[in-house]
């Protein structure tokens, strides 16, 4: 995890959900160790200014099948982030950090 980047929907919640879970292993926080944490939430609200922004409401903007979560799971929800992070990407939703649109084909 050194020097990766950690994208997350409510970065608050799950930052505080990954600390306590490594904490009795031993390992450092998550926050201390990776170079960028980036709250997608706060990247939907940006992008969708006004929207509602939960997982489910952007599954349904991006068109990303949601009908597995029945409930609370957090690897169905990274599988999930990670495809919305992905359309946002594509779709050049996502700035770099000059402020430029990027976007792939």
């Amino acid at each position: 995890m050194r020097g990766a980047e950690i994208n997350m929907h409510i970065t608050s919640f799950d930052l505080d959900f990954l600390i306590t879970e490594v904490k009795p292993v031993g390992l450092p926080p998550a926050g201390s160790i990776c170079t960028e944490v980036t709250d997608t939430l706060v990247m939907a609200k940006a992008i969708h200014p006004g929207k509602k922004n939960p997982l489910k409401a952007l599954c349904e903007k991006y068109g990303i099948d949601y009908s597995n979560r029945t409930s609370v799971g957090n690897l169905l929800d990274m599988e999930l982030l990670g495809e919305i992070y992905l359309a946002m990407y594509k779709k050049g939703e996502i700035k770099d950090k000059k402020g430029k649109r990027a976007a792939i084909e």
